[in-house]
Formats: C-alpha cells, sequence, structure tokens
C-alpha cells in the first residue's frame, strides 16, 4: 500500500512537471510569433503623393511588422475616430497622415496615455504640437527648401539659355501655381520661390502673379489658360508647387499653340516632384526639370523610426540624417532634368509598388 502511494505521488509530480513545461513553451512560442503591428492613418487614399509614401512604407517595411492601413477619406472628424479604433486594437506605433494639421494635438492626447510611438508623416504638426509628446515625431520634407532649390533650378536654366527671356528687359517674367491656400506647404514652398528668386539679380526675375490651383490639375489649367489670354508672350516662366498642377498648365499651353517652332510661344517650366507622367516632358526637353520630393525616402524614414521605437532602439539608427529641432527627419529634395531623369524613374518604381 504504501508503495502503491510513493508511486502514485511521483506519477502526479511527473505529470505537473510536463504541464508546467509544456505551457511554458507553448507561451514562449506565442511570443516569438507575434510580431508588432504598426496602425497607418493616411489622410486620403486618392491623392497620389500619399500613395507613393505608403507604398515606400510597405516596400521598406519588408514584411518586419503587421501594417493596418486605413483611408481617414480627407475627414478630420472620420480620421480621429480611426485612432481610437487602432488604440483599440492595441496597435504597436501610429503613422498618422493628418487631414488636417491643426489635429495634431488631439491625435497626440489620444496617444500619449498608450505610451506607444507617433510618427507623423506628410503633414507636419508645428513645433509647439509636437513637443507635446516625446515619442511624437516627424517624416517628411521642409517646403520652403523646396521653393529655394526650384529658384535654384531656374537660375541655373536661365544661365545656360539666356533666350528665355524672350523680350530682352533683363529680367524674368514668372508665374506660379500654388497649392491649397492656407496650406502650410504650399505657403512655404511659395514663400521659398519668391524670396530666393527676389534676391537674384544677374538674371534678375519678376513675380508677375501668383494663383492658387489646389493641387489639381484642372483648375490649373483654367488659371493658365486666364494667364494665356491677359499676359500672352509675357510668360517666361512658370513653376508650380506640384506637377499635377503643372501638367494642367502644360494643356493649357499645348492648347494655345505654345511649344512649337514659334520662339515666342516658349516657356521654361520647372516643376515639382518629377512624377512620372511628367518625366517624358522633361525627357524630350519640354519641361526644364524638376524637384523632387522624396516620397520614397519619407516612407521609408517613417517606418524604420517606428521600428527603432518599437525595438527600443535610437529613433535615428538606419536613418542616414539626423533629425530637426522639432525631431523632424527632412528628405532632401533631388533637383532633377534631364540629365539624371533615371534618379526619378528608379525611385518611383519603388513609390509605385514595383
Amino acid at each position: 500500500m504504501r508503495k502503491r502511494t510513493v508511486l502514485m505521488v511521483l506519477v502526479a509530480l511527473l505529470l505537473s512537471v510536463c504541464l508546467f513545461a509544456g505551457g511554458k513553451k507553448e507561451g514562449e512560442a506565442a511570443t516569438t510569433a507575434r510580431k508588432p503591428v504598426v496602425g497607418i492613418l493616411v489622410w486620403d487614399f486618392s491623392n497620389q503623393y500619399v500613395t507613393y509614401i505608403r507604398n515606400a512604407i510597405r516596400f521598406y517595411n519588408n514584411d518586419r511588422v503587421e501594417l493596418l492601413l486605413v483611408d481617414s477619406q480627407a475627414d478630420q472628424t472620420k480620421q480621429n475616430e480611426q485612432v481610437d479604433t487602432l488604440l483599440q486594437r492595441g496597435v504597436d506605433a501610429l503613422l498618422v497622415s493628418m487631414v488636417q494639421t491643426t489635429a495634431a494635438p488631439t491625435i497626440i492626447e489620444k496617444v500619449m496615455p498608450r505610451g506607444i510611438p507617433l510618427i507623423f508623416f506628410n503633414q507636419a504638426p508645428t513645433m509647439e504640437d509636437i513637443m507635446l509628446y516625446d515619442k511624437a515625431y516627424y517624416s517628411g520634407s521642409d517646403p520652403y527648401d523646396g521653393g529655394v532649390r526650384q529658384g535654384e533650378m531656374a537660375v541655373e536654366a536661365v544661365k545656360a539659355n539666356p533666350a528665355v527671356d524672350k523680350n530682352g528687359d533683363g529680367r524674368i517674367q514668372y508665374f506660379i501655381l500654388k497649392g491649397m491656400n492656407g496650406h502650410p506647404d504650399a505657403e512655404q514652398c511659395t514663400q521659398g520661390n519668391i524670396d530666393f528668386l527676389g534676391k537674384q539679380t544677374n538674371p534678375a526675375f519678376e513675380a508677375v502673379d501668383v494663383q492658387s490651383g489646389a493641387w489639381a490639375t484642372a483648375p490649373a489649367k483654367d488659371i493658365t489658360d486666364a494667364w494665356i489670354g491677359r499676359y500672352g508672350e509675357r510668360i517666361e516662366m512658370l513653376m508650380s508647387n506640384n506637377d499635377g498642377m503643372m501638367l494642367g498648365a502644360y494643356e493649357a499651353l499645348k492648347g494655345n499653340g505654345w511649344f512649337g517652332s514659334d520662339p515666342r510661344k516658349q516657356a521654361l517650366i520647372i516643376g515639382h516632384d518629377a512624377i512620372p507622367e511628367t518625366q517624358p516632358l522633361i525627357k524630350d526637353g519640354t519641361f526644364y526639370g524638376a524637384i523632387l520630393q522624396n516620397p520614397v525616402d519619407g516612407g521609408r524614414a517613417a517606418i524604420e523610426m517606428a521600428l527603432n521605437l518599437i525595438n527600443g532602439g535610437p529613433v535615428t539608427d538606419n536613418l542616414g540624417l539626423e533629425l530637426g529641432e522639432m525631431k523632424d527627419y527632412r528628405a532632401p529634395f533631388i533637383k532633377i532634368t534631364k540629365a539624371n531623369l533615371e534618379v526619378a524613374e528608379d525611385i518611383y518604381e519603388k513609390a509605385l509598388g514595383n
């Protein structure tokens, strides 16, 4: 009887050890298998440029984390609700392209109690707002710098071809298609254009008119049609805050007989983004070039910062650049002309998800 009791006790102990060990291994496997989850809120899936950024995020993520992409459909109220939903799902980080930049404090207030990384991209918060939360960062480009780079391209182009000054008055009469009035990127890029070109004397530049094309092709075409009707051959140079608007300007000019053999109906065209639709026009010389606001590098930096923070490492690991004073990564602009068009082609292969 005593031997039987001892045997039963030993069997029971053996079973409990096996169950404990088995349970521990199962738990360890589940922990190892779980990928971090990153929620990505995009202000509008239909916006072409932000589509390039989210494709780049996918490309550089390389299946390291699970991505939950959400379309806010240009509705800030909807986006605020989506933030709540993703937080309730227990995401490990949020990447947010805001519908309205004024929403940053509201989003930060929602995220801060969770203590997870918050990376704004494409639409920058203010310095005051981003400093509200120690785990909030920004990835994008500096729009004012983009305007300056466009100005530099204009000076280079005129020095290479003085015939741009069609009326020979020593000044280049230029026109700007601006993005949406009041939009920080539109205002700063345009100011960068005007500030830089206003300092030039050889050649000199004269800003004749600035109109908002609201980032879109159709209104930009209408504005350019009106400019042609009013100013005609006085139009010596056109710049835009994005290439969607520049395509509208091209349609208007082409429809009015420009870019043919008549030297009076020529204009220096400098775009912004070097999107695939404008690349053939750069290649054949119709457009001098464009400033490439690199969506691939901006998307790469956004997902790298999030992963660095999730993994407990320095936020700047693998970025290649130091952050600015508002905890921001600013993807450098690239001047694209016919001579280096392959750079833009390669970047957009990734941006298109190829």
